[in-house]
């Protein structure tokens, strides 16, 4: 019988004038965001960390910030789309990372969260929970809408992201792999215990998901987006959980509440982590284009 060659399909990586719609569309979540509905809805000072259940106005300020954030990204989503469903997700995470550093860091979180000097308490860590619940819940709704698979389809066609192919049972391993080694990477990425800082824990976060994107790939052959973009997001909860079980650092540095536990992994805040992270997957996942299920 004859052989019938195949070979992996690429997808077109976007030309210049794609990439500067995505450029514009960041730039115009980050200035809803800092401009917009930070004042408004999300009150904070200058050195306060960008929490979005962490304002001054409470959880219904949030609620109605993020469900205007979620809005704005699905709109932008529909006018510069990309091959592969990512558009919304990549403005989004950019546009987190860009507005992450115009706050403080955890160490902020943590000073807000103790009023006193003294060991550490779980409390603001656990605050950090519903930050995820609420980033998971958007992210989750995009990419469904947008049918995120990671591999290029029809302009008018959106794929069901959630039926994934587990690639011959591969897939959870994968997923597994990416959460394990992402998560020991933000740890040993995370240098010496101490002050928090934001290009820090960013870079962290970047290279960790980059790094355990390229490892799980090719150590299982699974390439559909389903088994890797969720990582931040459970990396994230693990890691609150961690802390607010053993929330002070070890040796010397237990009797301080300003220092984040668990060093790399209590680091961190929910919009570094899932802005951070996912940016890195988004952008790693297209190097190897494959079926939507492979």
């Amino acid at each position: 019988m004859p052989t019938i060659e195949t070979t992996a399909v690429v997808p077109p990586r976007p030309d210049w004038t794609t990439r500067i719609q995505v450029a514009a569309g960041t730039l115009i979540l980050w200035t809803l965001l800092v401009y917009g509905l930070q004042p408004y809805l999300m009150p904070r000072a200058g050195a306060d960390a960008v929490v979005l259940l962490g304002s001054t106005a409470g959880t219904a300020g949030g609620l109605l910030a993020v469900a205007l954030l979620f809005a704005l990204t699905y709109a932008l989503g529909k006018l510069i789309p990309l091959r592969d469903g990512s558009g919304p997700l990549l403005m989004l995470s950019l546009a987190l990372v860009a507005w992450a550093v115009t706050g403080g860091t955890i160490d902020a979180w943590l000073m807000a969260g103790h009023q006193q000097v003294g060991p550490a308490t779980s409390g603001p860590y656990l605050a950090l929970l519903g930050d995820y619940a609420l980033l998971a819940l958007v992210v989750f709704a995009l990419v469904v809408l947008f049918g995120y698979t990671g591999a290029p389809h029809a302009p008018d066609e959106t794929p069901h992201a959630l039926a994934a192919d587990p690639a011959g049972g591969k897939g959870p391993l994968a997923l597994l792999l990416m959460v394990g080694f992402s998560g020991a990477l933000i740890y040993l990425l995370a240098g010496p215990q101490g002050h928090t800082y934001h290009g820090q824990v960013l870079f962290g976060v970047a290279v960790a998901n980059w790094g355990a994107v390229q490892i799980a790939r090719n150590l299982t052959g699974v390439h559909h987006a389903l088994w890797y973009w969720p990582a931040p997001l459970i990396v994230g909860v693990l890691a609150v959980v961690l802390c607010a079980a053993q929330p002070k650092p070890p040796g010397i540095l237990a009797g301080l509440n300003v220092i984040p536990a668990w060093g790399g992994l209590g680091r961190p805040l929910p919009v570094e982590m899932v802005g951070a992270g996912l940016a890195a997957i988004l952008l790693t996942l297209p190097t190897r284009g494959q079926g939507a299920n492979g």
